[in-house]
């Protein structure tokens, strides 16, 4: 009984390790693996050097850039509230997913007819912010992560076969744009005046656009031509720089990205349908391409048919990068340059000798009351002198004037001293108030990513103790099945031992009876062991039979 004991234990022990290293995998595989692929933060970790596609030295941008969180709260503001989008503008029906910490923005609503705009409200190539590199850069790049998902009345149409030729149907696309001036959203008004448009924007324009247009067809429903134009509003001239074919549109998992560069004169186009950041391939490549130097203002647009051709775009993160920055140095200040004001000259305030204009009643109060102070004091010299040349002593502005201390008093030259340090004073309080303020906003994005980090790591520990609970809940309905089986097969071997029996005794029994009838003793003694002899045969070879068949009982002997 030990020895069977110990090996049921050890033949059970075995099982269970076995069923338990794959539930774990099992586990681990299906918590992780929907993360990764729904999450689209993971485009942060990009690798940009992936097929040489773009310099190993790049800056992010982040005054140009757009991502999470989408509505930027102020302290104090009431959970629920949308709050501001912060370097770009929505127009149209383009419009910040609701929630305290949604994931992305809406271009475009799954509604027919329906266009929308988002557009930065800084210039690449103009912006005069400290610490900007993209006009000395060797160039640019912008990473969008975009989703372009059929409506439901779109998906019924296609599945009841609608549409020109039983062909599906979709939304008329998206595009992005660089231009040299801001692009506008497309408006009733000017549709109804006849001026031209793409992809919910106006024609003309000046700069770049790459655009995102679906060509469904039966084989491949998710086909979209990206192809890229170099518009030039004065001569009213288009230049196609290239396109391809990508199943860009109703993909599942991570949304897929599009990256666009600019380099030594070299615009190209790469995507990632796997949307990992990783496996990016080319789409286009064209040299000698001139964009605009100045203005270089980032927008993305999306618009929607009529009736059934209606998309649903949605933009997860918009990366502006500035290729090869200089170097930063350590910059020397200049003397000749104002500290609290770069656009204003430093002035000597020992050179000014007027009063500036427009001061109001309490300085020129002030100016009148210094003057007369000025006269009193003059006058006491004067007094002072007449007595001293009355008594034959010297006057004390000459004493004044030989001892090396005295000067002349200007009361002009008080007040715009005066003037211009609290003119400092006045810049210094501002520059104050603009830190602050930029110090609130960070502040309030930190507590934002801090609180998603904390629902984030809630809902981590509370799948772990779900598994954790469904694990432990599984490993004892194992152990008590394998309990059963062990019960089940004793009672299948106790009853087999108690029909041997029965068998045997019938066998002696019935050679007894045998042996009784025979004449000789001799020979019913034979009979008897014969009889007996035979009987524990058959019983043997059927015993031996019975324990080929049953694999799990060789296992518990």
């Amino acid at each position: 009984m030990v020895t069977i004991k110990r090996v049921g234990a050890s033949w059970r022990l075995e099982g269970l390790a076995v069923l338990l290293i794959a539930t774990v995998a099992l586990t681990l595989a299906a918590f992780q693996v929907p993360l990764a692929a729904a999450d689209p933060d993971a485009v942060a970790a990009l690798d940009p050097t992936a097929g040489g596609r773009v310099p190993a030295h790049r800056r992010h941008e982040y005054r140009h850039s757009l991502r999470r969180p989408f509505n930027l709260r102020l302290p104090g503001t009431p959970a629920g509230t949308t709050g501001e989008l912060p370097h770009y503008s929505v127009h149209g029906s383009a419009a910040v997913l609701p929630g305290d910490d949604p994931r992305a923005l809406r271009v475009v609503p799954g509604i027919p007819l329906a266009h929308g705009l988002v557009r930065s409200t800084r210039a690449l190539f103009d912006d005069s912010a400290v610490g900007s590199q993209l006009k000395v850069a060797q160039g640019w790049e912008m990473v969008a992560t975009l989703r372009i998902d059929p409506s439901d009345a779109t998906r019924a149409a296609a599945a009841a076969g609608h549409g020109l030729g039983d062909m599906p149907q979709a939304g008329i696309g998206a595009a992005l744009w660089v231009t040299s001036t801001p692009v506008e959203v497309m408006t009733d008004e000017l549709a109804r005046e006849g001026v031209a448009g793409a992809f919910a924007v106006p024609s003309p324009h000046d700069g770049l656009r790459v655009s995102l247009e679906p060509v469904p067809t039966r084989e491949h429903p998710g086909r979209v031509r990206i192809a890229a134009e170099l518009s030039f509003q004065v001569a009213g001239q288009v230049v196609d720089l290239g396109a391809c074919m990508r199943d860009f549109r109703d993909r599942t998992g991570a949304p897929p990205l599009i990256a666009v560069a600019y380099r030594a004169r070299t615009l190209t186009v790469h995507t990632d349908l796997s949307g990992t950041g990783k496996q990016f391939t080319s789409c286009v490549s064209h040299d000698h391409v001139d964009l605009p130097r100045r203005g270089g203002f980032v927008a993305i647009s999306a618009q929607n048919g009529k009736t059934d051709r209606a998309d649903i775009i949605d933009l997860y993160s918009l990366d502006v990068y500035s290729l090869d920055p200089p170097p930063k140095t350590a910059r020397k200040p200049d003397p000749a340059v104002n500290p609290m004001n770069p656009d204003l000259p430093m002035v000597d305030a020992s050179s000014v000798s007027y009063i500036p204009p427009a001061l109001d009643q309490k300085t020129v109060d002030h100016i009148h009351e210094i003057e007369a102070k000025v006269r009193a004091l003059k006058q006491q010299f004067e007094d002072a002198a007449t007595a001293a040349a009355a008594n034959n002593r010297p006057a004390p502005g000459a004493v004044a004037a030989a001892s090396g201390s005295g000067h002349k008093v200007d009361g002009a030259s008080i007040a715009a001293e005066a003037y211009i340090v609290e003119s400092m004073i006045k810049k210094v309080e501002d520059r104050i108030t603009e830190a602050t303020a930029e110090i609130a906003s960070i502040k309030a994005t930190l507590i934002d990513v801090r609180d998603h980090m904390v629902r984030r790591i809630a809902h981590m520990e509370a799948a772990l103790r779900s598994y954790h609970a469904a694990l432990e809940s599984k490993l004892g309905s194992m152990a008590q099945l394998a309990d059963t089986r062990h019960v089940d097969n004793l009672r299948g071997h106790q009853d087999t031992v108690a029909t041997m029996r029965v068998a045997i005794d019938d066998a002696v029994r019935a050679a007894e009876l045998r042996a009784a009838q025979q004449a000789s003793g001799a020979g019913t003694t034979v009979m008897v062991v014969i009889g007996v002899l035979g009987a524990l045969g058959a019983a043997a070879v059927g015993y031996t039979k019975w324990a080929k068949r049953d694999d799990g009982f060789k296992k518990f002997l």
